[in-house]
């Protein structure tokens, strides 16, 4: 989905998602596979932590609550979070938080081709 398309057709409503962008593009391919998960890993911790630092106040966390050496608990972690403020954001009707409705996640990667 091309997210500027989307909110012209009125699809997404500016500021009704947290964004969280994972840009695969600035991993440069190597051949040593545990040298390419640690490269993968370290892109996505980048990530998660933009996104704390962006949202984390909203969110009531700190990227200081990240674990680095655990993605997929930290994404937990990002996730519960996420889920309390639209819990919270029902419950009080949205006063104060604009309407989120979620996580909108984008993905960008470097085509096969540059393989």
């Amino acid at each position: 989905m091309d997210i500027n398309v989307a909110v012209q057709e009125g699809t997404i409503k500016p500021n009704q998602y947290l964004v969280m962008k994972f840009d695969f593009s600035r991993i440069h391919p190597v051949n040593d596979l545990d040298h390419a998960a640690a490269l993968l890993h370290s892109e996505i911790n980048d990530c998660l932590t933009t996104f704390v630092d962006t949202y984390g106040s909203l969110l009531e966390i700190e990227a200081s609550s990240l674990k680095a050496e655990n993605v997929q608990a930290s994404l937990n972690f990002i996730c519960r979070a996420v889920k309390k403020l639209l819990a919270k954001q029902q419950k009080v009707g949205n006063v104060g938080f604009g309407g989120i409705r979620g996580v909108c996640f984008i993905l960008n990667s470097v085509p096969f081709s540059q393989y």
